[in-house]
């Protein structure tokens, strides 16, 4: 993953209207089992979306100048730490729950995978 925060805000904040749409070839349960999962992310609280946003923006802002600045350990272990406070965040589990609906017909949702990469990869190569 080129740029793990990039792909979490994407994750966070990317509609699932796309689901709702009737794709040629797709099986009728896999069709009700998106819908569901639609209706179920439609009920993750708003408020709590537009906060991380906006938390990931602040993280973006302080990130950024530290790796410039040379300082890429202390980057790199504020991006963990973000990482790690970003999967207790109780949106990122009830997307979680919407997710595992659909469980089998989409790719898994790399934001589970975050912090692994992170410790792999640098967050100031992202930059």
């Amino acid at each position: 993953m080129k740029n793990p925060l990039l792909l979490l805000s994407l994750l966070l904040l990317a509609p699932v209207a796309a689901t709702a749409q009737d794709f040629p070839g797709m099986p009728q349960m896999d069709m009700q089992k998106l819908q569901q999962m639609q209706q179920c992310m439609e009920n993750i609280d708003q408020t709590q979306l537009q906060t991380m946003k906006k938390q990931q923006q602040q993280f973006e802002a302080e990130i950024k100048p530290l790796c410039k600045s040379g300082k890429r350990d202390l980057a790199q272990q504020k991006a963990i730490d973000y990482a790690r406070q970003m999967m207790n965040n109780p949106a990122i589990k009830a997307m979680q729950k919407c997710a595992e609906i659909a469980r089998g017909m989409m790719p898994e949702m790399p934001v589970m995978q975050m912090e692994k990469e992170l410790e792999s990869q640098h967050v100031c190569d992202a930059y």
